[in-house]
């Protein structure tokens, strides 16, 4: 939940149980490094439910802009991005899924199977996966 400080200068958002800086910055339609930046170099592991954190930078002409929903360029640009060779490599080990992959790396599932040309959700032992920064 994000709300104004006292100045309407920032928004800041209550970090809930299970979310990530990932999915925060595409909730508010900003990067990682963002947020990182706007929070004293906060670090996923740094991360912890019930935390409060700036969401927007100063200004209040930014704030509407940084709360409206994510468009579809924005998605785009960030999987260009990725496609650019900013990937580290991951060896899937026997018991893993997609969706215990993205936890451990913090990056969405649709994400993982873009940038190894997935169409489902099967993955075996072994395989070589790519994994989006």
């Amino acid at each position: 939940m994000a709300s104004a400080d006292n100045g309407g200068n920032a928004e800041y958002h209550t970090v809930r149980p299970g979310e990530t800086l990932t999915r925060i910055a595409h909730n508010f339609n900003t990067t990682v490094a963002q947020l990182s930046d706007w929070n004293a170099g906060l670090t996923a592991d740094g991360l912890q439910a019930g935390m409060k954190i700036r969401v927007t930078p100063n200004g209040p002409a930014q704030t509407a802009a940084v709360t409206a929903p994510a468009p579809r360029a924005t998605r785009n640009a960030r999987l260009a991005y990725q496609g650019a060779g900013h990937m580290k490599s991951y060896r899937v080990r026997p018991g893993d899924t997609l969706y215990a992959i993205s936890e451990r790396f913090d990056v969405e599932i649709a994400d993982l199977k873009h940038a190894n040309h997935l169409r489902g959700s099967a993955i075996v032992p072994g395989q070589r996966l790519r994994i989006p920064e």
